[in-house]
């Protein structure tokens, strides 16, 4: 039997201790669970459906030799689930952006890009009319790249900017100076 915490299990059904992500659904929780309870060692993506307390692994998550950080959160958008991974690949850092079917199946590699040392983490990501798009979380700055992989790109105008939810970016130093995304030039993510 699952454990119960003061808002529902803690545990899924089989005994594996979870971090809920984001709602799938009314119903159904997006949730994440840890080899050997390490942070930065995910190992799956969970639907846990909270009427049924039925728990469905939608992917098998294969961290690559060397990653020092999971991902956060967990985006979602035109039937895919997106993450990032960060590894260390001798001196260099390498950010891996992933993907996989919401309704479950193998992950892929979207892009691989090398990170600058100390600052290579992932803000926020979205998917977007067919693009994975971001901003790294020290320096701002959007990117993108197609759902169906290839080399990132920087967004035009967007220096300094960290995306909020899509379509709004902001700076740091000025935060109440929002860039809506989807205005030109910018619209065409």
């Amino acid at each position: 039997m699952a454990r119960r915490g003061a808002h529902g299990p803690r545990t899924l059904p089989n005994g594996r201790p979870y971090t809920p992500e984001r709602f799938l659904d009314k119903d159904t929780v997006l949730v994440r669970t840890l080899r050997d309870g390490h942070a930065d060692r995910s190992d799956g993506l969970w639907a846990y459906h909270l009427d049924t307390r039925r728990a469905e692994l939608l992917v098998a998550v294969q961290v690559p030799k060397g990653t020092v950080v999971s991902w956060s959160f967990t985006a979602l958008g035109e039937g895919q689930l997106v993450w990032w991974t960060l590894r260390k690949d001798g001196e260099r850092r390498v950010v891996d952006i992933w993907a996989a079917p919401e309704k479950g199946g193998a992950q892929r590699r979207v892009t691989s890009f090398e990170g600058r040392p100390g600052r290579a983490e992932i803000g926020n990501l979205a998917v977007v009319e067919g693009k994975v798009v971001w901003s790294m979380f020290w320096d701002g700055g959007l990117f993108r790249v197609p759902l169906s992989g290839g080399r990132p790109s920087k967004v035009e105008g967007t220096m300094g900017r960290h995306l909020l939810r899509w379509p709004w970016a902001a700076s740091f130093q000025h935060p109440r100076r929002k860039k809506d995304l989807q205005t030109p030039p910018l619209a065409t993510c």
